[in-house]
């Protein structure tokens, strides 16, 4: 049976938002349902009971999302383009980054930059995470089309849309925490979660968070620049979420970024058909994730979602249900089939694990060809992939078999003690070190950078932005160090 329309389901931080949009002859959407219903003592099971009773979900296509804190994101480069290779790598580099194993996990990714090298962003979720979100609607749960992640789906309907030309920042404004989400070149390069929400209820309590959030923001942006993950900063801001519709952090978003913040609306920019009784009680703040959830058509490469395949399901159980209709007269006829089965499997998955090994013995060959003694090419190639990555983050050795305790022992020893000089923070990705300090004045901090150039491990140096500090007459500055390699 063809699903009648599209249910995009909205799971909150306290409320389930639900929008039913169908599709009109012409191609546009128009939305026939839209119901937010707060968890009451029955929490979300009886929420979506209510919300069973308003849709029958046997009659659509339901698409769900899951909360940002649930799943992981992580920046991969792979000194390849071929999309087969990135396929066949991208699982082995992510399992040095996790706590359990790769097979515990659903994996969707997107490839932000290609050069001679391939820039990824990627996502994983624990498959219980999902076996456990489906489960919420019984032992028969209905079509479930995609399964997107958070803010994300608004993001993506917002770039497909053109609403994102240059560099720009999503911000999903929620009670106890946000969500930013990054877009360079019609991408989404990053996604970060944020302890800011709007539940403070003093008004100088929240302001001052503001202004800490707002300022971590821009951290962000400076360090994803230095990284080469972003060009540039924002050139548009949007926010959603409960959260946008609060003055003051807008204001407080306009300061900081010189620039409005823009309150997202799909339905406009969408040209999204809202009928006279729903338009009346609308807000695109709290309905637009659910509006984005059920409207947007997923691709790969755009946006993220987890595919269910290998997901238990209930088609083996159907399959056993059908098969005791043959009865006992064909009990030896189903014994003899099952033998050959088994027989033809065992077969099948022989060659089938004779081809991988083959493969994998080629693609170890080309990634590692300095190796010629082949003794457990999964193995040889997980420790190369570690090892090359403890390079990229400065765990190995950077020249003459330095490491980052030598080059903070270097700094320690170079930097004048009369400098004053404190590191706030300090961050090296590849052989880019950005260092955030304060010093006690501006001729100390150029008496710093002179000292620091002379380090054998330093190939360049340069002083960023500078300023001074409000209280003390302090100065604070940024250095940016390529290392030698």
């Amino acid at each position: 049976m063809m699903p009648e329309g599209i249910l995009g389901i909205d799971i909150g931080e306290s409320a389930l938002k639900a929008v039913l949009v169908s599709r009109g002859m012409r191609g546009g959407y128009s939305v026939d349902m839209a119901e937010a219903i707060d968890f009451g003592a029955g929490g979300l099971s009886e929420a979506l009971d209510e919300l069973r009773e308003k849709a029958d979900f046997r009659r659509v296509q339901i698409n769900l999302s899951l909360p940002v804190e649930l799943v992981s994101f992580h920046n991969v480069k792979l000194p390849f383009r071929q999309e087969k290779k990135i396929r066949q790598t991208i699982a082995f580099e992510l399992e040095t980054m996790l706590p359990h194993g790769i097979d515990d996990c659903l994996l969707d990714y997107n490839i932000i930059s290609q050069s001679k090298k391939s820039e990824i962003l990627a996502a994983l979720v624990p498959r219980s995470v999902v076996k456990e979100r489906i489960s919420l609607f019984g032992d028969n749960p209905p079509e479930i089309g995609t399964i997107g992640i958070g803010a994300l789906a608004v993001a993506t309907l917002l770039m497909t849309r053109g609403a994102f030309t240059g560099p720009g920042l999503l911000l999903d404004l929620g009670s106890r925490q946000t969500v930013a989400v990054f877009i360079n070149g019609q991408k989404i390069v990053q996604v970060r979660r944020y302890n800011f929400g709007q539940g403070s209820a003093e008004r100088a309590v929240y302001e001052e968070e503001c202004k800490k959030f707002c300022h971590d923001l821009l951290n962000t942006i400076d360090f994803l620049k230095w990284g080469g993950i972003m060009e540039d900063g924002p050139s548009r801001v949007v926010v959603t979420g409960g959260g946008s519709l609060n003055a003051h952090i807008k204001e407080e978003l306009r300061r900081s970024f010189s620039m409005p913040a823009e309150t997202a609306d799909l339905a406009d920019i969408c040209g999204i058909i809202l009928p006279p009784g729903i338009k009346d009680a609308w807000m695109p703040s709290v309905m637009d994730q659910a509006l984005a959830l059920a409207v947007h058509r997923h691709k790969k490469g755009q946006g993220f979602n987890f595919s269910l395949r290998g997901v238990e399901s209930e088609i083996k159980r159907e399959q056993f249900g059908k098969s005791l209709k043959w009865g006992a007269v064909v009990v030896s006829l189903s014994i003899l089939l099952l033998a050959m089965d088994s027989y033809l499997d065992y077969r099948y998955a022989r060659l089938r694990l004779d081809n991988v090994k083959r493969e994998i013995n080629a693609l170890f060959k080309v990634s590692a060809p300095e190796i010629t003694k082949i003794v457990d090419p999964v193995q040889q190639l997980k420790v190369k992939i570690a090892d090359t990555r403890k390079i990229s983050l400065g765990l190995g050795s950077i020249s003459g078999g330095a490491t980052v305790l030598d080059i903070l022992k270097d700094i320690s020893l170079l930097t004048p003690p009369l400098t004053e000089f404190l590191i706030n923070s300090f961050n090296l990705e590849d052989d880019q070190l950005l260092i955030k300090g304060t010093a006690k004045d501006f001729d100390s901090a150029d008496a710093v950078k002179k000292e620091l150039a002379k380090s054998k491990y330093v190939k360049s140096i340069q002083i960023g932005t500078t300023s001074m500090v409000k209280q003390g007459g302090k100065v604070e500055f940024d250095i940016r160090i390529t290392a030698q390699r």
